[in-house]
């Protein structure tokens, strides 16, 4: 009988926040895609693991988390590694709990599937069984460890058989960069909201400047106004009582000077006559 041959298909990141089963933790970004991860906060890592041989049949399979950070080489991942370590969950989720399917598509194991890991009890998954062509979901909880790492590097990251054994083919391995450090991503955000605080307080000066300078401008144009009245005002004054000067009636060399222009004749006594400039033209008699 053929050896058992072993696929790790696809993975998917995923927070620690929550349960290990389906409508559990959330998970990072989509199916097959790499991500960045802040430091010093745990994380897991989700693997669709298969056995392709139809006509083997494998019991308590355990598997294990190995990393290769910047290059320079796979290594086990344990709850004591540098740069990446086992750490315990938030969610008192037991070391080699089962799991059950929830990013994989193929034939599930009906056997065993104790596919979780969190290095409380020890470094791999507990017993997972395939009874021909099956698949199963292994998860393991890590930490990127802040005082063996540099920001912008990065992890790939791999399963083996228990005892260090390699797969026969990585379809898909997972690269996780290392973020920042979650206390400065924090501080950086406070950064961020003081910064737009600060703008927000200089955008309101310049707004009540904004209304100081509209308001000196509006009393100026008012002063303006109320001066250029009063201009008027004097002037239409100046031009009635000047008017009126000249139209008042005057007596000179014998001929009265009315409004308007107008002309009549008077005739007095003692044959005096005198041209009369007034409104009308009726003859105005005289006594006498």
């Amino acid at each position: 009988m053929a050896d058992p041959v072993w696929v790790q298909l696809t993975h998917q990141g995923r927070n620690d926040d929550g349960g290990l089963g389906v409508g559990g933790a959330t998970y990072i970004g989509t199916l097959g895609s790499d991500w960045t991860q802040e430091q010093d906060v745990p994380f897991r890592v989700r693997f669709v693991i298969q056995q392709t041989n139809a006509s083997k049949t494998v019991q308590n399979q355990m598997f294990e988390l190995f990393q290769n950070y910047n290059s320079g080489g796979f290594v086990q991942v344990t709850s004591i590694s540098t740069e990446l370590a086992l750490v315990n969950d938030a969610n008192s989720i037991a070391d080699d709990a089962a799991t059950v399917q929830d990013i994989g598509s193929g034939t599930y194991s009906t056997g065993e599937s104790l596919g979780y890991c969190d290095g409380t009890s020890d470094n791999d998954t507990g017993n997972c069984d395939f009874n021909g062509a099956e698949e199963v979901e292994v998860e393991f909880c890590c930490q990127i460890q802040s005082t063996d790492v540099t920001a912008t590097e990065s992890f790939i990251l791999e399963i083996r058989l228990s005892g260090g054994g390699s797969l026969d083919t990585y379809t898909d391995r997972p690269t996780v960069t290392v973020g920042v450090v979650a206390d400065e991503s924090s501080s950086s955000s406070s950064s961020l909201t003081s910064s737009s605080s600060s703008v927000t307080s200089s955008s309101s000066s310049l707004t009540s400047s904004s209304s100081s300078q509209s308001t000196s401008s509006s009393q100026s144009a008012d002063i303006s106004s109320v001066s250029s009245s009063s201009s008027v005002t004097s002037s239409s004054s100046s031009t009635s009582s000047s008017s009126a000067s000249s139209e008042s009636s005057s007596i000179s060399d014998g001929v009265v000077n009315l409004p308007r222009s107008k002309s009549v004749t008077f005739v007095g006594p003692s044959s005096k006559s005198a041209a009369v400039v007034g409104p009308a033209s009726s003859a105005i008699a005289s006594p006498g």
